[in-house]
């Protein structure tokens, strides 16, 4: 698997420390490119020397609370693991979303905040009912401090599998 930016030594601790998975999904978390690599290139600044990937802590949340990563003093990869489960029949569409806020208060739990991810499933049958079920994950990047909550925004048919925290630094 292809390390979160290649060439750059956080890239390589990152793969090494906790797998290329994880690097993976820090890369894909903060949208690849330039950004990614500008991260990487702080935390290999601020961190040199030091294992600056946690283990997971799992994490039991409900949507719109507030929460903050299991040691607040530091940055942490936050991921939850969502799943739609929905029965469709004519006539009546279904439409589902859940997004991920995070920012410097608890008010995210009502949606201040930065949406940094989103999982949407939007359905509408013409002819036959159908029964879906589905997975996706919202992961974000979350400051030393701040708070993130997980909120349905509409429909009632997105459950949270599991939740987990990792530290940075």
């Amino acid at each position: 698997m292809e390390t979160a930016v290649p060439g750059t030594d956080m890239a390589a601790r990152l793969a090494a420390d906790a797998g290329a998975a994880m690097a993976q999904e820090i890369s894909t978390a903060l949208g690849g490119g330039p950004l990614a690599a500008a991260y990487l290139s702080y935390l290999d600044a601020r961190y040199a020397g030091k294992n600056v990937v946690g283990t997971p802590n799992a994490r039991t949340i409900s949507f719109a609370t507030a929460y903050q990563a299991t040691d607040p003093a530091r940055a942490c990869f936050f991921k939850a693991l969502l799943q739609l489960a929905t029965t469709v029949g004519v006539g009546s569409p279904s439409a589902n979303t859940v997004e991920l806020v995070v920012g410097p208060t608890s008010a995210v739990a009502s949606g201040t905040g930065d949406v940094a991810d989103r999982f949407r499933q939007d359905i509408n049958l013409t002819l036959i009912s159908l029964q879906l079920t589905a997975e996706n994950a919202v992961q974000a990047l979350v400051p030393a401090g701040h708070y993130f909550a997980v909120r349905r925004t509409s429909g009632t048919g997105i459950t949270i599998l599991s939740a987990s925290d990792r530290a940075l630094g």
